[in-house]
């Protein structure tokens, strides 16, 4: 870094009584004092250049201290990990954001998905969807209408939906008890999981039979 430049000292220049001392004519002087005046012009705008830089130098320098003076007494191993478990929650909230979006898109793709297939009790049908499988689908929209469509042919679940041309079939009292003799007694009963595998007690063919033998559950 520069730390000392002088102005070029103009005595050190050519005179014009040493270039007469020489024997040169006025015509050629002129013409050396000119180029001299050339060289000299870009000595200063060198000089110039080098003593912007150095000024810009300076002044980061300046700043960077200033920066650090505020770091003065900072436990600088306590803020880094500030900053990570900043940036870890907004990564986790963004993450839980999204995860929200996506749940609300697939409910309203199942949803209208029921509402297509004329579906007559959209919680009942809901119950006997593979709802993790269909979820973590890549072509939800087109698995979802699949299996809604086998679930609307299927004999023991195809009540669940409204036939073209048919009546609306409505659903008697006949279950009134709650259990038909199955022993449920409420839509939780026909959801049980099992504590230790978390999978459902009853498996996907049995809840569409139990939701169909116990409409009332679900209105």
């Amino acid at each position: 870094m520069v730390t000392d430049l002088k102005q070029p000292n103009m005595e050190d220049c050519m005179k014009t009584e040493e270039l007469k001392a020489q024997g040169l004519t006025q015509e050629q002087i002129n013409f050396v004092m000119a180029e001299n005046g050339k060289d000299i012009d870009k000595m200063q705008k060198k000089l110039d250049d080098i003593i912007a830089e150095r000024d810009k130098e300076k002044g980061r320098a300046d700043s960077a201290e200033e920066t650090l003076k505020g770091f003065d007494g900072v436990d600088v191993e306590k803020l880094n990990q500030s900053i990570k478990d900043w940036k870890k929650k907004a990564e986790d909230a963004e993450k839980d954001y999204n995860q929200k979006i996506a749940d609300r898109d697939f409910d309203d793709l199942l949803k209208e998905a029921i509402k297509s297939a004329n579906g007559l009790n959209e919680k009942a049908i809901m119950g006997c969807l593979d709802i993790p499988t269909l979820k973590a689908s890549k072509n939800q929209k087109s698995d979802i209408e699949s299996a809604i469509k086998t679930l609307s042919e299927a004999e023991d679940s195809k009540m669940l939906f409204k036939a073209e041309n048919i009546v609306t079939p409505h659903f008697t009292s006949v279950n009134k008890g709650g259990n038909n003799g199955s022993g449920i007694k409420s839509k939780e009963d026909i959801y049980a999981t099992d504590p230790k595998t978390g999978k459902f007690i009853y498996g996907t063919a049995e809840r569409q039979k139990l939701i169909a033998e116990n409409p009332q559950l679900f209105q």
